[in-house]
């Protein structure tokens, strides 16, 4: 997957329009579409405001497991967890570090 089509990916997966993504990183809406497009590519600087945008770091952009090889219960997951408030999210990750402690002792239990 080139840039542009993985920008539109992650866009589309964290409920951006186009516009609001283009708001965030102080582009116009034309700049995203030809970036998404790939009529032109972002620079480095402009890709670092991207993925900031969209809650990601540069090196997850290009190394990390792209959200479309994922089960599409954990990108499901994912698109709903980053609707929540950074509070909300940590009280999220406390509650599945709570329910993996319980996993565990109950496999320890056999």
């Amino acid at each position: 997957m080139d840039i542009g089509n993985k920008i539109a990916f992650l866009r589309e997966q964290a409920g951006l329009t186009g516009s609001a993504l283009a708001s965030k990183v102080g582009l116009n809406q034309s700049q995203i579409c030809k970036i998404e497009k790939g009529v032109c590519n972002p620079s480095i600087s402009t890709l670092r405001k991207i993925c900031d945008a969209l809650g990601i770091s540069l090196p997850q952009f290009f190394n990390g497991e792209s959200l479309e090889e994922m089960p599409l219960h954990l990108q499901r997951l994912l698109a709903q967890a980053k609707k929540l408030s950074p509070e909300e999210v940590q009280q999220l990750s406390n509650l599945l570090e709570v329910m993996l402690a319980k996993k565990e002792v109950k496999k320890e239990d056999i």
